[in-house]
């Protein structure tokens, strides 16, 4: 019988294991800064301006959309269950000059009282759990009255990112934790429904896997078809009743 529970010590083992091959070089997620600004726009245009608005980052890791969010405007907390990893998130934030809470806590049981906040980003965590119900009945149950869920994931569907999440050297060449198994849009969209969630839009991008290809993203975006097999789903949702918790 599949456990809803994430394996929380070896996540916490697998990433001391990564972090101690390159230290406070270690990130969650090597992306070039165009491709974090492009995430970043679609956001903005999806939850609009920040004007007061208060963002969950949710498994923030290094905290590279932590510092992206904070840089446009946000009121923003991030969290992840890994402590060591928030060192190195907080390291990069002082740098930035940006003042950010960070806390480190486990998604399945956050510390944070119903409807606390507008929105919650969440890139590349839902993954990291074999059925996540509980945590999005987290997300829910923090989220106000018709919040907002901006979720990035890793996509199935894309031939690239099925081969790195199953081949055993590839799954440690680009540091995927023993936790992670990613999922295509349509049990997306199905989990979000379970929990809560009215669906607004589900896309994917990144088809850049392949130098030459990033210049074509634009265009491979409009064929509906393509649409499907980029690398990331990106799913746009929102909170559209009080969390019951589902079983699969």
């Amino acid at each position: 019988m599949l456990t809803l529970k994430q394996n929380k010590k070896l996540e916490i083992e697998d990433h001391l294991r990564f972090i101690s091959k390159k230290g406070n070089q270690f990130r969650t997620l090597y992306w070039h800064e165009d491709k974090i600004n492009r995430v970043i726009h679609l956001f903005v245009d999806f939850v609009g301006p920040p004007s007061n608005l208060k963002v969950l980052d949710l498994g923030c890791g290094t905290g590279t959309f932590t510092i992206a969010l904070a840089k446009e405007g946000y009121s923003v907390v991030g969290v992840d269950l890994v402590n060591r990893l928030l060192r190195i998130a907080n390291g990069l934030l002082e740098k930035e000059n940006s003042r950010v809470s960070m806390i480190s806590c486990d998604a399945e049981n956050l510390p944070f009282k119903n409807g606390s906040f507008d929105v919650t980003f969440c890139s590349y965590t839902l993954h990291h759990f074999p059925v996540f119900h509980e945590a999005l009945q987290e997300v829910n149950r923090v989220l106000s009255a018709n919040g907002y869920l901006f979720a990035l994931e890793a996509n199935n569907l894309n031939p690239v990112t099925w081969y790195r999440h199953r081949s055993p050297k590839a799954r440690e060449e680009i540091e995927v934790t023993s936790n992670e198994h990613p999922f295509g849009p349509r049990y997306l969209s199905k989990m979000l429904i379970m929990n809560g969630f009215t669906v607004l839009q589900l896309r994917s991008i990144n088809f850049d896997f392949f130098e030459g290809l990033g210049a074509l993203e634009p265009y491979f975006e409009k064929i509906p078809v393509l649409n499907l097999f980029g690398g990331s789903l990106i799913a746009l949702a929102r909170k559209s009743e009080p969390a019951s918790l589902q079983t699969p």
